[in-house]
């Protein structure tokens, strides 16, 4: 019987498509890792000279402070040498004196019946990554409740890494007696209930599936999208649940809840009581999608109800009120950094100050029915932090500064002590300090003149009033007529913040004309 050859011939067109199958699958794969890494190529981190890079994976603090000046800038946060020589032994952060945020001025008329209130946290609280520290929750809070009448202070008490633990002893421990609050609030981040020292300086022990490791080497972008998706699935299974204990994720099974319950929300329950103090504490996602933080919060409703310790789960207003694309780009301060942007400072400011009204309206008092917001032009941020701002004057029509601008040829360190001066230059391009503005303002009139003949290019940013939120985009401000030193303009924008460009460093002179806007 004759062979008709068709078997053979078969077998090379499925391998054929085999390869091709093959081939386009690596095709796509290669496409969509290029297009991640370009993503992360134009969004590089944002510069912040009060950031400290602690490290990733399970690096011991003693190695990460490996430098004398690293070393010389990790001593700041500790009052009592003792207390430092204990943290480099045995990796536990030991602050003796709460790490109060109060290097930026407030302007508003705080009098003997201002309501006080702290928040407590971590670096959401902190700011980490943030060009603008009046962006951050608590400080648009504040400025919320007095448009509304309500005559409110709102301190921030936070540091890097900070779990419930540290928050609750430095409330105990000064801020009752030097702050005396009239209501406290605890932000929650997925890793407060960790245990004391567990975790500082380490970030989530990943998965690791054999099988998927070549795609790590190939495609590192596109498998850390893969092992992010697994991680979130299996990661309350009894397979593999107990890597996470001790990582940078509080996972609260059956072995840390009972421990945050004794460590954290007794002593708090029971001191919030002692005191007459009402305690408040809200969950602070970074996500409007996330599977992990859905199960992260879950265990909390059960360990706070019946404590009288007001507790919020604000991710499923978040969910339904954030989601979608409009405000994607400002959930986080960029692809890069998982600590909360504008969009999520903006919701987080405006969850907080519903509940108050609505459950703590006794605390608040009184609307006295006017804002009650300073209404004076005020520039009370910088950026880079040692640019030797100092004011002139300050109104409500007209403001004046000095500053240095830095010379970016000399060498600077993110560790230097003290901090040598760096410009930002993401979106623009080109090197620019940042002056930010207390409340928005509508300016009329801006002038920048100099010692040594510079040339300057301004760009500013402001309020998205359809997002309600600064969303970081930078405009160019063209000068006016011949004259390069004034800029000039009748439009109705609320500006957030100048971005000054110099060709040359040198101390610099800037007039702010314009009226106030809150």
């Amino acid at each position: 019987m004759k062979k008709n050859g068709t078997g053979p011939r078969y077998t090379l067109i499925a391998l054929r498509n085999l390869l091709i199958v093959i081939a386009s699958l690596f095709a796509v794969m290669l496409t969509i890792n290029f297009l991640l890494r370009l993503q992360l190529a134009f969004t590089p981190e944002a510069d912040n000279d009060r950031a400290v890079v602690m490290g990733y994976e399970k690096t011991p603090i003693s190695k990460l402070l490996s430098t004398e000046e690293n070393i010389v800038y990790a001593k700041q946060f500790f009052e009592n040498p003792a207390d430092f020589d204990r943290f480099m032994k045995d990796e536990t952060p030991s602050v003796v004196k709460y790490p109060l945020i109060d290097d930026m001025k407030t302007t508003a008329d705080y009098d003997e019946n201002t309501v006080n209130i702290v928040v407590f946290g971590d670096s959401f609280v902190w700011g980490e990554g943030s060009l603008n520290r009046n962006e951050l929750f608590w400080r648009q809070l504040e400025q919320m409740l007095r448009e509304e009448g309500y005559n409110v202070r709102v301190y921030a008490v936070a540091q890097e890494g900070a779990t419930g633990y540290e928050e609750l002893r430095w409330l105990q421990s000064g801020v009752l007696d030097e702050l005396r609050p009239e209501l406290v609030i605890f932000g929650y981040v997925f890793n407060d209930a960790m245990r004391p020292g567990n975790g500082f300086g380490k970030m989530p022990e990943r998965l690791v599936i054999p099988q998927l490791t070549w795609m790590e080497k190939l495609f590192p972008q596109f498998a850390q999208k893969i092992y992010a998706y697994v991680d979130a699935k299996t990661l309350y299974s009894k397979k593999y649940g107990d890597r996470y204990k001790d990582s940078y994720i509080s996972v609260l099974d059956d072995d840390l809840a009972p421990y945050y319950a004794e460590n954290f929300i007794e002593p708090l329950a029971a001191f919030s009581k002692e005191n007459s103090l009402p305690a408040v504490v809200v969950t602070l996602p970074n996500s409007t999608n996330s599977l992990l933080l859905e199960e992260l919060y879950k265990p909390l409703e059960g360990l706070f109800e019946g404590t009288g310790i007001g507790y919020y789960n604000s991710y499923p207003t978040f969910k339904k009120e954030y989601g979608g694309g409009k405000h994607k780009k400002n959930i986080l301060v960029n692809p890069k950094n998982v600590h909360p942007g504008s969009a999520a400072h903006r919701f987080y400011a405006e969850y907080i100050r519903d509940l108050l009204k609505r459950d703590y309206a006794d605390v608040l008092g009184q609307s006295a029915g006017t804002d009650l917001n300073s209404k004076k032009i005020i520039v009370n941020e910088r950026m880079p932090g040692d640019i030797d701002l100092k004011t002139v004057s300050e109104s409500a029509d007209r403001s004046e500064y000095t500053f240095s601008y830095p010379d970016i040829t000399a060498p600077h360190s993110l560790y230097a002590i003290p901090i040598e001066p760096y410009c930002l230059e993401w979106p623009v391009d080109t090197d620019y300090i940042k002056l930010s503005f207390e409340t928005p303002v509508r300016l009329s009139e801006v002038t920048i003149t100099g010692d040594n003949g510079q040339k300057i290019e301004l760009y500013y940013t402001t309020v998205n009033e359809k997002l309600r939120y600064d969303d970081h985009s930078v405009s160019r401000w063209e000068a006016s007529g011949g004259d390069a030193s004034v800029w000039r303009s009748d439009r109705d924008d609320r500006l957030t913040s100048l971005c000054i460009h110099s060709d040359k460093p040198g101390k610099l002179t800037v007039t702010i004309a314009g009226k106030a806007v809150n």
